[in-house]
């Protein structure tokens, strides 16, 4: 039992001056957890009174960590208490699960509610494509022969279910022929996230002077940035997550539009740990100006009661904004 456990670790300091724990990797971490939940406080004015010193022999963390597992007992209680604490922080991260990128991403489209995702399989993107067969239970692919085709399906996903779409397609040739349903949803404002596979970073052009090194190299970003909100390769050391959350967010919030993120194929494969909270549903609301709202209104009605015979112009913004109820209403009393 957790008392049990606390008891025989208080006997032990209490025989000796020196104390020098050794233990496995891991075990500090269960170590601090059982004692702090049981009597933190008590175990901490002990500690006060060793030399405490914590191994992790054959450890995997390697030198870089060393300075989490060595607390300075000069101090007082606080003190000890913030060494602890830092060694519980770096292995709640340690201990995090981990996944490969490509898996986190589909997850985390998977999470929005997005339940079919359309591609075009190419060797840049098949890592992506691969993380299907462990998220069965929360989206799946529809395969398209041609990545026009997939970008207008993403596109109408969105205006169907009102939830943004999402295409997959390969490097080079597979990311150009996206451009045009790209363009597409840019100025109809349609939230969709257009990802496309890239050769690994390691082959990539040092120079743009050299025009392509790695097979089908395509600088599908600049080639994308003026008909997207938001267009970025993701690179090795690039904060993943952070990433793909801020390119969704992009997508749905302001006027909305296409986003692109260009994914080498090495950091597809990149494992990293990751809190799964992180990858859950977005909670977000829109923000608006409204005094200059209300100024365009102001306008608008000025305008309207001054003409003889108003015509309504409606578009496919109606439904965009989710504005068919109140277009209604709009145009019945008109």
């Amino acid at each position: 039992s957790l008392k049990k456990r606390r008891d025989l670790a208080i006997k032990v300091f209490q025989k000796s001056n020196k104390f020098k724990l050794i233990i496995p990797d891991g075990g500090i971490y269960m170590f601090i957890r059982i004692l702090d939940k049981i009597d933190g406080d008590n175990f901490a004015k002990i500690l006060l009174k060793k030399d405490f010193v914590c191994i992790c022999p054959g450890s995997s963390f390697g030198s870089t960590y060393k300075q989490y597992f060595r607390i300075n007992l000069a101090g007082n209680i606080l003190e000890l208490k913030k060494g602890l604490n830092k060694i519980v922080s770096f292995f709640d991260w340690y201990f995090m699960p981990t996944k490969k990128k490509s898996d986190i991403l589909i997850e985390f489209l998977a999470n929005q509610g997005i339940d079919d995702i359309f591609i075009v399989y190419g060797a840049a993107n098949g890592d992506l494509v691969d993380a299907f067969t462990r998220l069965k239970d929360k989206t799946k692919y529809t395969s398209f022969m041609h990545e026009q085709a997939a970008g207008f399906a993403a596109e109408a996903y969105y205006k169907v279910k009102n939830i943004p779409g999402v295409a997959i397609a390969t490097s080079g040739p597979g990311g150009q022929n996206f451009v045009t349903p790209i363009a597409n949803c840019f100025y109809d404002s349609v939230p969709c996230i257009f990802i496309t596979g890239q050769v690994k970073t390691q082959f990539q052009k040092p120079s743009p002077n050299i025009r392509q090194i790695g097979f089908q190299e395509t600088d599908i970003v600049d080639i994308s940035k003026s008909v997207t909100k938001y267009c970025k390769m993701i690179l090795p050391d690039d904060d993943f997550i952070q990433e793909i959350k801020k390119a969704y967010i992009e997508a749905l919030t302001g006027r909305p539009g296409p986003i692109l993120l260009d994914i080498p194929m090495d950091v597809q494969k990149q494992v990293i740990n990751y809190d799964e909270k992180s990858i859950q549903k977005i909670q977000f609301q829109q923000s608006f100006n409204e005094q200059d709202i209300r100024k365009k209104i102001k306008n608008f009605l000025h305008d309207l009661a001054s003409s003889k015979r108003p015509v309504v112009l409606a578009g496919g913004g109606v439904r965009t904004s989710n504005a068919i109820l109140e277009f209604q209403n709009l145009f019945e009393k008109l």
